[in-house]
């Protein structure tokens, strides 16, 4: 119940960041952030025995169209990244060896696996990223 709580509180501050964020994003950027998470969509559907292709079939819809109606999300998408890795800098936020600790304990214990093996299979440098925008997000809950 806290942890949908918590993500509930996390998703109203990430919803207000866009409409901030005055920036021009380059195409490339756009098209890239499309790319992953039609990627991440894929791979979704496909853990739910349905791949790309015949979902598209059964929405009568194509390629195109698809990836047209996912730039808006992919552009709100992005100027969220952009506001969190700036608050991550302009607050001289620091991910520590005991946030590091934290994460790989959670994981661990998420997936049944020892921390060792999870730090063999995801090394720091994979969760840095993701540890920067939980504080920068922690940051703006205060």
């Amino acid at each position: 119940m806290k942890k949908a709580a918590e993500s509930k509180i996390n998703e109203q501050i990430l919803s207000k960041l866009p409409e901030k964020i005055k920036v021009d994003l380059p195409d490339a950027m756009i098209a890239s952030q499309i790319e992953n998470s039609l990627r991440d969509f894929s791979y979704n559907l496909q853990s739910q025995g349905m791949n790309l292709e015949s979902y598209l079939k059964f929405t009568n819809s194509d390629m195109s169209a698809f990836k047209d109606q996912m730039k808006p999300r992919a552009i709100e998408q992005l100027k969220i990244d952009l506001a969190l890795e700036e608050i991550f800098k302009k607050e001289n936020l620091k991910v520590e060896d005991k946030d590091f600790d934290k994460q790989y304990k959670d994981l661990s214990d998420m997936y049944g696996m020892s921390v060792d093996d999870i730090k063999k299979a995801l090394p720091k440098e994979q969760l840095q990223s993701s540890l920067e925008t939980t504080q920068a997000i922690d940051f703006l809950r205060l």
